[in-house]
């Protein structure tokens, strides 16, 4: 059977080409997808079969290290801030490539690296060439030895007449050589003795060209030395037999040449052949272990009871959460789709807004019972396991637990043209975004609508969307504000501030002037920074900018901290800083009403204005700056000239800077780490002198409640439709806390603030003059 035939034959009997081993088709670098060996790449995760070349893995070193930011005790001078922000540029601008661009770019840097980096470590099986020309003047003086052998020693002392006979010479010289100083050696069976044969001195000059090949190794441990000692000592006896040979040939007058002492080529290629071998032998063990790995079942660790039960509610516990926040995500966005369906043009657009609200309100109480319901059936089932006294059975309920979760979350991304084989949460999901899509469809036709009107038209229709709305980013008004800060620096001065959160703003009567309260960086400064530290704001910070590049923002978005466990440990920062009771003093079963009290994270464009009405809803609106600078100037919302909201919306719109500073009371320059609180019934504008992003959230007591409830009084008699959204329920909610009050009596902190307020009220009139001196000094 021919190959190709032989490799359909297989496809058609296992449905697909069969696996090739690594051992075969080779090793591939991850990173820069070369072929490499096991001795030169290191494991990428936990398969030992999927490589990183070693030169890869220095490449991410390196770049990690230059990213690096130096400890908080140690200074970072320029070079190393240069050195550090182009790292950072070129690791962010990595994570952007291709898979293509990035095998590129580390084989780049893979040749880059070879040709700064030569040394290496060498080896015997490693030879160095040389030619060498030297040029020398010398002088030596030299003692002269000669061991002469019994025979030449007689002979000569026969010559000189020191003895008669032969036998009388050779006693002597064995007298000779038993002398104390005497100097022998025994060679070839003879023994030799040393005859001092006088000093030689030479002198001259030497100019020779040398050329041959070397072999060394590089020692770093003891180790390498000993190794070195014992391979040294076998390479000299084998040279010894060499020489013997070519002397013997020599002799015999065979020699045609030196034999090589040093075999380089052959140690090289044994050198290889090794390495070779023990390649192939790693690649069997590696492949082995995978195969055991992938037909090994998992052994599962059961523990001891109290363990698996703490493990089992954790697991619940989590799972639980994790399917409240996925319905949370859904719940924000039909809240923003419902206040959009209120400012639809048309009553048909509403009605099919309000057809598609409706399924979605159906839906939600559905799924919330489901997933109460599944909890319920967790809890139940740990129940039983725990009375059973059984860590198997509680081990069983955890890992039950997970599979439910994951199967949970994998239906809700399900889709079908039937929606009885959806899930719940599938189906709500596919509501909300079928919402989300049509009010999409209806600003595109409205935008095409305000393409092909007049200018009398647009302008027209411009003017009566910014009647209904309570902030502006377009107006004259921001332009004129921004060349005026910009061109006059006297303006970023603060002034009309107070410091007592609930003594100068949330606890002061409707009838009282109030202006917002700030806090200093020394004051604020620590939770700007634990809340920026936060890993969740980086990315809300990325994830804000992108919304305001897609919805078109002029400047300005804050979005709330969907994720219960970080709106917790951001709450709790803020309470520190406003106390507890201002941040859950409403409390409702309403979710949009609650969602109003959740941290948020807010930006600004640079040199973006922003001009408010009211603050949000009427409420104080608390704000923390991270990064940034900022300049806010206002005053109390009865300032702006009107009588009705209309008049009072028209009057802003068509406002100049001179006339809206001249009504100015207050002024405040927010820097990073420093916050503020602005009250909510004050018109304020706020201007982003630098690109800023921050922290903010509403705060209310009961004094401030009575301005906000009036405010949201209007906001509904001005627009009907607002009564069955956030502002009607908030108003619900507040008039249900304010009724409740009245009937319990006020406090004892209540009274506490208003005996306090009327003893100001009343020192207030002593030096207005409208009291006698005599009261004066008794109050």
């Amino acid at each position: 059977m021919s190959p190709k035939k032989a490799a359909t034959a297989g496809e058609d009997h296992q449905g697909e080409s069969p696996e090739v081993p690594a051992s075969e088709k080779g090793l591939v670098c991850q990173k820069c997808c070369q072929s490499t060996t096991l001795k030169d790449s290191c494991a990428n995760g936990r398969n030992a079969l999927k490589r990183n070349c070693l030169d890869c893995v220095a490449t991410d070193k390196c770049l990690n290290r230059a990213c690096r930011k130096p400890k908080e005790d140690k200074p970072e001078s320029e070079s190393q801030k240069d050195r550090r922000e182009k790292a950072e540029a070129q690791r962010s601008q990595l994570s952007k490539m291709s898979n293509e661009e990035k095998s590129q770019w580390y084989v780049k840097q893979k040749e880059e690296r070879k040709l700064q980096e030569r040394g290496t470590k060498r080896t015997f099986c490693t030879g160095v060439g040389f030619v060498q020309e030297t040029q020398r003047t010398q002088f030596s003086q030299n003692e002269l030895d000669q061991f002469q052998t019994s025979d030449m020693w007689c002979e000569k002392m026969m010559n000189l007449k020191k003895y008669d006979s032969l036998e009388a010479a050779e006693a002597a010289f064995r007298i000779e050589c038993k002398k104390p100083g005497a100097k022998t050696k025994v060679c070839r069976g003879q023994t030799l003795l040393a005859v001092f044969q006088g000093i030689e001195i030479s002198a001259g000059e030497e100019h020779s060209l040398e050329h041959g090949v070397r072999q060394r190794a590089d020692l770093t441990e003891e180790a390498d030395l000993a190794e070195f000692k014992e391979e040294a000592s076998s390479r000299a006896t084998k040279a010894k037999w060499r020489l013997d040979a070519d002397r013997q040939a020599c002799l015999e007058g065979t020699l045609e040449g030196p034999t090589s002492l040093l075999n380089v080529g052959q140690d090289i290629q044994n050198a290889k052949a090794m390495e070779a071998e023990l390649e192939a032998q790693w690649m069997e063990n590696l492949e082995a272990q995978q195969k055991e790995k992938k037909q090994a079942p998992k052994a599962e660790v059961i523990k001891s009871i109290a363990v698996e039960t703490m493990g089992a509610e954790t697991a619940i516990e989590r799972s639980f959460q994790a399917m409240n926040d996925a319905v949370s995500r859904q719940k924000a966005l039909a809240l923003a789709a419902a206040e959009e369906s209120a400012a639809l043009e048309t009553e048909q657009m509403r009605n099919e807004a309000n057809e598609r609200q409706a399924t979605c309100d159906e839906l939600l109480p559905r799924v919330c019972q489901e997933i109460e319901e599944q909890k319920a059936k967790w809890e139940e089932q740990l129940q039983r396991g725990s009375n059973s006294k059984d860590a198997q059975a509680i081990h069983t309920v955890a890992v039950e637990v997970a599979k439910s979760l994951k199967e949970w979350l994998q239906a809700q991304n399900q889709r079908s043209d039937d929606e009885s084989e959806l899930s719940l949460m599938a189906r709500y999901k596919s509501a909300v975004k079928d919402w989300k899509a049509f009010l999409g469809k209806c600003k595109a036709q409205s935008k095409k609508k305000d393409k092909a009107a007049t200018k009398a038209n647009s302008s027209a229709m411009s003017s009566a969307k910014l009647c209904s709305g309570s902030s502006w980013h377009n107006l004259s008004l921001c332009k004129q504000a921004a060349d005026a800060f910009k061109n006059n620096s006297s303006l970023l001065v603060d002034k009309g501030m107070k410091w007592h959160l609930e003594k100068d703003l949330l606890q002061s009567p409707p009838g009282w002037e109030v202006a917002p309260v700030t806090w200093s960086e020394g004051q604020a400064g620590p939770f700007c920074t634990s809340m920026s530290d936060h890993e969740y704001y980086k990315f809300q910070k990325v994830w804000v900018a992108e919304q305001m590049k897609k919805t078109g923002a002029a400047g300005f978005l804050s979005a709330a901290i969907t994720k219960t466990v970080i709106a917790k440990k951001v709450g709790g920062l803020w309470s520190k800083l406003c106390s507890q009771e201002a941040l859950s003093w409403l409390t409702t079963d309403d979710a949009s009403v609650k969602e109003l009290f959740t941290p948020q994270f807010f930006q600004q464009a640079d040199q973006s204005c922003q001009v408010s009405l009211h603050a949000d809803f009427g409420m104080p609106d608390a704000r923390l700056l991270f990064e940034g600078t900022m300049c806010l100037v206002g005053f109390p919302k009865s300032k702006v000239p009107g009588q009705t909201l209309s008049e009072k919306r028209a009057w802003l719109q068509n406002a100049t800077w001179d006339a809206f500073s001249a009504q100015a009371s207050w002024s405040v320059v927010l820097k990073s780490g420093m916050g503020v609180v602005i009250p909510g019934d004050h018109c304020f504008l706020a201007m982003a002198l630098s690109e800023c992003h921050g922290g903010r959230i509403h705060v209310l007591l009961e004094q401030h409640a009575l301005r906000t409830k009036a405010i949201c009084e209007e906001e509904v008699a001005d627009n009907a439709a607002l009564g069955s959204l956030r502002t009607g329920k908030l108003l619900a909610a507040l008039e249900s806390k304010l009724a409740e009050l009245s009937e319990a009596g006020p406090g004892p902190r209540s009274e506490a603030v208003k005996a306090s307020q009327e003893h100001e009220l009343e020192l207030t009139h002593c030096l207005s003059g409208t009291k006698t001196l005599a009261l004066c000094l008794a109050v």
